[in-house]
């Protein structure tokens, strides 16, 4: 959960893969697991950098000092450090953090970033355009697809044996970190989760757990949320002592009127299940209070008895309307 950690983490899996093609061994303590560095994800990397180096060349940015109209991206952001030998100024590319240990950007910063980075085509001052690349974008259609041929199988095999862990489930958590790709990557993570108590497993124990938890703070994302910590809480109730401590109750007891109070009404005119997402947060907020005092007090404390007696209050005045 230590940025500094990760990012020497990445660099050293990197650092791995090429070393080994230059006769030379990197050692970790830990020593990593084998196969990392022939990992068929790797494959998906490689594409990208050629990707990459082909637009350069195309572009006329390598062997050419004159400002070329496009530039490829890897991994969804435009390549600043090459940019800024050829062009005065260039565009920020940050990508917005959700992760344990995320900063505090507000969200028009936020705003600005999507649109310079996550635009598809976003033009500098000096009039370079940049083109995203479409890693992100094809690792969550390969998902999809996967996803597809899993749901085929779901009744026929019922066990976890017959499934092999996704390539792509890595990088649906990565894909969290980049706003333009989330909602898209929160609704197949979901689809993943259906699968059973081994796909609930997997995610969690990729350390997908902190990042769901800060994305609550987010109402757009609210919705599908609901239906990942319900199925979170369902495979382990014991989750139930970090919604208490991090403070996430609030967030289910006001998703209770999803569907029913002016706030929620028209969102949840575009979808089917306005229902069934009150339902997955009554069960959330049951799990979180059962056999738990603290749950219990919390609960109390967000009054909890008073949201429910004035949903009932509505559900009534409905039916006789």
């Amino acid at each position: 959960q230590d940025l500094l950690v990760a990012s020497m983490f990445r660099n050293f899996l990197l650092a791995d893969r090429i070393f080994r093609s230059l006769n030379c061994t990197p050692q970790s303590y830990p020593p990593l697991p084998p196969g990392v560095c022939d990992h068929p994800l790797w494959q998906a990397w490689d594409l990208a950098c050629e990707t990459c180096l082909h637009g350069l060349i195309r572009d006329g940015w390598l062997g050419n000092n004159d400002i070329p109209p496009v530039v490829a991206a890897v991994g969804e952001t435009a390549t600043a450090e090459n940019a800024t030998s050829t062009t005065p100024t260039t565009t920020p590319t940050t990508s917005p953090i959700v992760g344990p240990n995320a900063g505090t950007n507000s969200q028009q910063q936020q705003q600005q970033q999507q649109q310079s980075t996550f635009g598809g085509a976003a033009v500098s001052k000096s009039g370079a355009q940049y083109v995203s690349s479409p890693f992100f974008s094809e690792q969550l259609t390969a998902f999809e697809i996967w996803l597809e041929f899993a749901s085929i199988h779901k009744y026929t095999h019922q066990t976890s044996d017959f499934y092999e862990s996704p390539e792509q489930l890595p990088v649906v958590l990565q894909v969290l970190l980049s706003q333009a790709h989330r909602i898209r990557a929160l609704v197949l993570l979901r689809r993943f989760l259906d699968l059973g108590p081994w796909a609930v497993n997997l995610a969690l124990s990729l350390g997908i757990f902190p990042y769901v938890m800060k994305l609550l703070q987010s109402p757009e994302y609210k919705h599908v949320l609901v239906g990942i910590w319900a199925k979170i809480l369902s495979f382990d109730p014991s989750c139930q002592v970090d919604l208490v401590k991090d403070g996430a109750l609030p967030h289910f007891i006001h998703h209770l009127s999803w569907g029913i109070n002016k706030a929620t009404v028209d969102i949840a005119r575009n979808y089917s299940d306005a229902a069934e997402q009150r339902t997955m947060a009554a069960f959330i907020l049951s799990v979180t209070c059962l056999g738990y005092p603290q749950g219990q007090a919390a609960s109390l404390r967000q009054n909890l008895h008073g949201s429910c007696c004035a949903l009932f209050s509505q559900l009534e005045a409905a039916e006789k309307a």
